[in-house]
């Protein structure tokens, strides 16, 4: 009688075999009990078939639905319910398809939220996102002027938060991808001053972007922190504790050579090279001829490394970039070292007029995409004088220097493995 049951036992699992698309195995002819010898237990590919068929029946087992636990934590909707404010229709407390979702999916969920928090008027919103209708009566903030122009806005400001006088009562902050933690402390910091007693934060995070780190500055500013949603990380923060926060500034060194000096640079976290100044830029530096008494614009000049040593050997110096933090210690960076020059605050170059400069240097944001710095070549060969040249540092792989013929006749002076220094001549 057993032995009946045993092959009954293995035609059944070889017919859950071929379920699961395994080769066919013979039944032996002789099975004696599982597990009664060792003589008698199943080897190679038969122990293969039953650890399979053991899967197959946990797997359905896991299938049967079951009683669900009574839920002891409020939903999303009773949180945002007590909140006061509207269900956003396009936060989920879990998006289908777990972490395969594509971050295109998450930026979009996160235009969505914002949009959904702007139909009901904040007063002020950091961080401008292109592309989204801001009301007229908010105050858009954001360091970065490119993006402020880009969304067309009215009432805009290009600051950081912590130069905003408050209070507000609303306040919404969109981070963007990329930015480093303390300017995030930073942020934080300046929200808990402009925002009045009563008044109100709305965080919204991109995902994997160290939403845990963010929740522990949180708590330490505001007095309630409630998590809206988990994808996209959306905090709601109310009864802040003003705290202050200072930019860590760091202290960095360039001998120049031409110029015979030492010179010194503060940087921050956010800018481009704030530890050293670069391969590409000491490249550039090392290869460029700057006459003395010629002038010279530094496009995209950051913390101001390239149009600092331009004046260091003698050159009169204008410094050109979209962001007002750089802007603000490139003039800093000028007085540091002694050096006359100006700096100023604008996202092209449609203001200067034709052949106003001798020489222009620049490491230009390679980031923003070809069509933007082909835009920007444009308008650095416009600007330069006949018998100017325009000096730029670029990505080797990028292949630039054929899309540049077009504008300007271009030369490959110097190059190293990662950067090539071109010299564009107007013709």
């Amino acid at each position: 009688m057993a032995f009946t049951t045993d092959i009954n036992r293995c035609r059944a699992e070889s017919s859950v075999a071929r379920l699961l698309c395994l080769r066919p195995t013979r039944v032996p002819d002789s099975v004696g009990a599982y597990g009664a010898t060792p003589r008698h237990r199943p080897r190679g590919l038969w122990r293969i078939l039953l650890a399979r068929t053991a899967a197959v029946t946990r797997w359905v087992a896991l299938r049967v639905p079951r009683a669900a636990a009574p839920r002891t934590r409020p939903s999303l909707a009773e949180r945002i319910a007590a909140r006061k404010r509207p269900l956003f229709p396009c936060i989920h407390p879990r998006i289908p398809g777990g972490d395969l979702v594509s971050r295109r999916v998450y930026a979009e969920r996160s235009a969505k939220a914002l949009s959904c928090l702007l139909e009901q008027r904040p007063d002020l919103v950091y961080y401008c996102q292109p592309g989204v209708a801001y009301p007229d009566g908010t105050l858009v903030v954001d360091y970065d002027l490119c993006h402020l122009q880009q969304a067309d806005l009215r009432n805009y400001r290009c600051a950081e938060l912590q130069d905003i006088a408050g209070p507000c009562d609303d306040l919404v902050m969109n981070l963007p991808r990329y930015v480093p933690m303390p300017q995030i402390l930073l942020d934080i910091c300046a929200a808990s001053r402009v925002l009045s007693p009563a008044g109100r934060l709305t965080l919204i995070m991109p995902v994997k972007s160290g939403h845990k780190r963010v929740l522990a500055m949180l708590r330490q500013s505001f007095a309630s922190v409630a998590q809206l949603s988990r994808r996209p990380p959306v905090f709601d923060c109310s009864a802040p504790r003003p705290r202050w926060a200072t930019a860590p500034l760091q202290h960095i060194e360039h001998y120049d050579p031409v110029a015979k000096r030492t010179l010194k640079f503060l940087t921050r976290p956010g800018l481009f090279s704030p530890k050293r100044i670069d391969r590409g830029t000491r490249l550039l530096l090392a290869n460029a001829v700057i006459p003395r008494g010629c002038t010279v614009l530094d496009v995209g000049c950051g913390y101001g490394a390239i149009g600092i040593v331009a004046a260091a050997r003698g050159a009169q110096v204008d410094m050109i970039d979209c962001d007002s933090r750089a802007v603000a210690l490139a003039d800093k960076n000028l007085q540091e070292n002694g050096l006359p020059g100006r700096t100023h605050l604008a996202s092209s170059l449609r203001g200067i007029r034709r052949k106003a400069f001798d020489v222009v240097l620049t490491n230009p944001p390679t980031h923003g995409g070809n069509d933007l710095v082909l835009s920007l070549f444009h308008d650095m060969v416009r600007v330069c004088s006949s018998r100017g040249h325009v000096w730029a540092v670029v990505g080797k792989r990028l292949s630039l220097e054929r899309d540049l013929r077009g504008l300007a006749a271009v030369a490959v002076v110097a190059e190293n493995s990662t950067h090539e220094v071109l010299r564009l001549t107007r013709r």
